[in-house]
């Protein structure tokens, strides 16, 4: 026998699209200090420095609380998907470079010969994040040693073999970190599942390998969504989907999945990070993690595309990897999540806050679906309070309307603290336009025992296309 509950059935369709703070967040992926699984509490970037350590969770971590304050809460996952070293290609007639060790997060790795010489004579310099920015000029080691800053920071290991290396030479070469597969993710949505706190946000940290591997761990997020939902637990997912991937490939698999929970994200960006070390204060990073910051950072109404709010904190529109303004493919045909440029504006800002949801679905924007999710908690709070409750009934077993009249006062109370009252972000009241929350008066509560209840919601509009008549004319002459 089922336990007595209240069920909320989320409806969609019902606007007809047509296609053309006191919240909880949780943060989730790859670091190198923390338990796995753990919940840790994050109020500032020095906690997610001493807390996390390096990788993809702590950069995140640090860049949301920069950005949009603390505290947030970040679940360190297991990383399966092993860390890489690529391209590590000499210059040509010059001494090998070994690059080692296990990557904490994704470098852009440069080493400079500045001062030509052999071990104890040569010196050097590196970069982990392109040559924006070098490490102090250090002394060539003997033989193959550990710089102690740089394995303490990135986790790499430099070797240099017995022989001259000529000033001017530069050795380039990327890496990957560990990243979760989707046993890993299992573990931190358990944990999201079965906290104390009911999550809003959900944002995976780091830059998934392939378009391919992005689209495999879509499908298994959404089941993971889809049971938060069934739980009372309303909370959307943002997550890069192969975001070093050549577009083609990510406009085919990113077609064949949908979710009206998950926010998807395509392209990178030099980012000013938010806890740099030598050689790493401005790396490229998933506009994943920019996203995230500018979605916690605003109201739930607001959408990320809101033009008005700014561009996105620390993100150079120069350094987008890919410019919707440019390349106007992946927004529609793939409904990712983008970034572009506005001609005549600084900076780079977020195209749509998509919803990787099907064509024709209310929860095409991140605003939507938050002010939604909103909704059905307030709803599903203020409902709990009446279970196993009594109520009068009148012929026909139906509730007495005097009874449901006051169970509708007590509901709207709540939903207008929530949604109407609040001021959105044009300074107007309400995150939506209206909610209509209505107890039926029809159905037989005695031989049912369930209160039936509908809340309509009609969101705010988005002006996502303006157009302007512009043109000269002549003016009425007015006769005195």
């Amino acid at each position: 026998m089922a336990l007595p509950n209240v069920t909320v059935s989320i409806s969609d369709g019902g606007i007809g699209v047509v296609e053309g703070g006191g919240v909880e967040f949780v943060l989730v992926g790859t670091c190198t200090s923390g338990t796995i699984g753990d919940e840790q509490t994050i109020l500032n970037v020095d906690e997610a420095k001493t807390k996390l350590g390096q990788g993809p969770l702590a950069e995140l971590a640090a860049t949301v609380v920069q950005i949009a304050g603390g505290p947030v809460r970040a679940i360190r996952t297991a990383g399966t998907v092993a860390s890489t070293v690529s391209d590590n290609t000499p210059p040509a007639g010059s001494p090998l470079l070994d690059i080692s060790g296990s990557a904490y997060d994704d470098y852009e790795g440069r080493v400079r010969i500045v001062k030509t010489g052999s071990p104890n004579t040569g010196t050097f310099q590196y970069s982990l994040d392109d040559g924006r920015t070098y490490s102090e000029e250090t002394t060539i080691p003997a033989g193959f040693q550990l710089l102690g800053e740089l394995k303490r920071d990135s986790g790499l290991e430099l070797g240099f073999l017995d022989q001259s290396y000529t000033a001017a030479d530069e050795y380039t070469f990327k890496t990957t970190p560990p990243m979760p597969n989707a046993a890993d993710l299992v573990t931190a949505y358990a944990a999201i599942s079965g906290s104390a706190t009911s999550y809003s946000l959900v944002t995976i940290a780091g830059t998934f390998v392939s378009a391919s591997s992005a689209a495999t761990l879509f499908s298994a997020i959404d089941v993971h969504m889809t049971n938060m939902e069934n739980s009372h637990r309303y909370a959307a997912t943002i997550m890069d989907f192969g975001s070093d991937s050549p577009v083609d490939d990510v406009v085919s698999e990113a077609s064949a999945v949908t979710s009206r929970r998950i926010s998807a994200c395509y392209g990178a960006a030099d980012m000013a990070s938010s806890k740099p070390f030598a050689g790493y204060a401005q790396p490229q990073v998933p506009i994943s993690h920019a996203y995230a910051a500018r979605v916690i950072a605003d109201l739930v109404s607001t959408p990320a595309g809101r033009v008005r709010t700014g561009a996105l904190t620390g993100v150079g529109g120069n350094s987008l990897t890919h410019d919707e303004a440019k390349q106007q493919n992946v927004d529609q045909e793939a409904r990712l999540v983008t970034a572009r440029t506005y001609t005549g504006r600084s900076g780079a800002f977020i195209t749509r806050g998509r919803v990787k949801s099907e064509s024709g679905s209310d929860f095409n924007e991140i605003s939507r679906r938050r002010v939604m999710d909103l909704a059905s908690r307030t709803v599903d709070d203020a409902m709990q309070n009446f279970i196993n409750s009594t109520v009068r009934t009148i012929a026909g077993g139906v509730i007495d309307p005097r009874d449901a009249s006051k169970i509708e006062s007590d509901v709207r109370r709540s939903l207008r603290g929530a949604l109407k009252s609040p001021k959105n972000a044009e300074g107007t009241p309400g995150h939506v336009s209206s909610c209509v929350f209505t107890i039926d008066r029809t159905n037989n509560v005695l031989s049912t025992s369930k209160l039936l209840a509908t809340l309509s919601i009609q969101p705010l509009g988005i002006a996502e296309f303006i157009t302007i008549t512009v043109g000269y004319a002549v003016a009425e002459v007015v006769v005195a």
